[in-house]
């Protein structure tokens, strides 16, 4: 009985590791591509001359108010040029970059409110950026 327990819990703890380690996202030199989302917010991926980056951000509800995303922005063209950018009616936004010369490049979104008729919104914008190294 108490080898059934340890095994079961080695495969529990196996899983988790395993979980972990695909939750991680991959280096954009590895496969050519690295996909940002809303929770990569103050992350720094690396990035080989050559590589995309695609940015994919979600927009929320919440009371009557929509959070919505503005199209995607570099800080350095000349290294990490914008190939395309879009907004969806429900406020979501989403961006591909091509990294076309070295350099560290910050990649950044504004979130903004929208309310629906009869409500407010808070005077908050809540800004979005990730760092990007490209050698």
């Amino acid at each position: 009985m108490r080898t059934t327990k340890y095994a079961a819990a080695a495969a529990g703890l196996a899983l988790i590791a395993s979980t972990v380690a695909t939750a991680t996202p991959a280096i954009a030199g590895q496969s050519g591509r690295v996909v940002l989302t809303n929770t990569d917010n103050g992350r720094s991926v690396r990035a080989n001359i050559g590589d995309t980056i695609a940015v994919r951000l979600t927009s929320y509800r919440d009371q009557g108010l929509t959070y919505s995303w503005g199209i995607p922005q570099t800080s350095e063209p000349q290294a990490l040029d914008r190939t395309t950018g879009t907004t969806t009616p429900a406020g979501g936004a989403s961006a591909t970059f091509h990294a076309a010369g070295e350099g560290t490049v910050t990649i950044s979104a504004v979130r903004t409110c929208r309310p629906d008729a009869g409500r407010v919104c808070p005077h908050v914008v809540t800004p979005w950026k990730a760092t990007a190294t490209i050698k």
